[in-house]
């Protein structure tokens, strides 16, 4: 009876087992912590960025981003020639905003704010990502983008125009 007992509890074990691993981006996109997710969003972006990659910078946008700002590729091309240097080091946090139904996550939006330091300059850069949206795909990506210099983010009347607006925007 023992030997059965350990032969069912070991294939319980590999069937979930082998069920999470066959889901791994799901599972990576919900248990990946929220400073984790935005830190590598951002890695990818300054990528994109510093290699003139406009098409795969695009395509870290939703599709509802891309369809809702008809001038984004346009967008990015004015930030790639505004960003100068090469990337030596970063700081910054992200906050997340979650829902769940019973147990499942249904929506998680990112927002994060960091300061980029470049051999060059150095950078105040906020994005909003949605990385999971179960009601609306379509929506899951970057939501929005924007970079501004320091000087112009320690302006006491400066204010983010990303929030819930996609697109890519530069602030001088």
């Amino acid at each position: 009876m023992k030997k059965m007992t350990v032969i069912i509890l070991c294939i319980a074990v590999a069937v979930c087992v082998c069920g999470c691993l066959s889901r791994r981006e799901g599972v990576t996109r919900e248990f990946l912590s929220e400073q984790d997710a935005a830190e590598n969003m951002l890695e990818e972006l300054i990528k994109c960025t510093e290699e003139g990659d406009t098409e795969s910078f695009m395509d870290l946008f939703s599709d509802y981003s891309r369809n809702s700002q008809p001038e984004l590729e346009e967008q990015i091309r004015e930030m790639m020639d505004f960003y100068e240097g090469k990337m030596e080091n970063y700081q910054g946090n992200a906050s997340s905003h979650e829902k769940s139904e019973y147990g499942s996550t249904v929506y998680s939006e990112l927002k994060a704010h960091y300061t980029v330091i470049t051999d060059k300059d150095n950078y105040e850069i906020a994005f909003q990502y949605r990385m999971i949206d179960a009601e609306d795909p379509d929506q899951e990506g970057l939501v929005s983008f924007e970079i501004a210099t320091e000087e112009a983010y320690q302006q006491d009347d400066f204010k983010w125009m990303c929030e819930d607006n996609p697109g890519v925007y530069v602030q001088r």
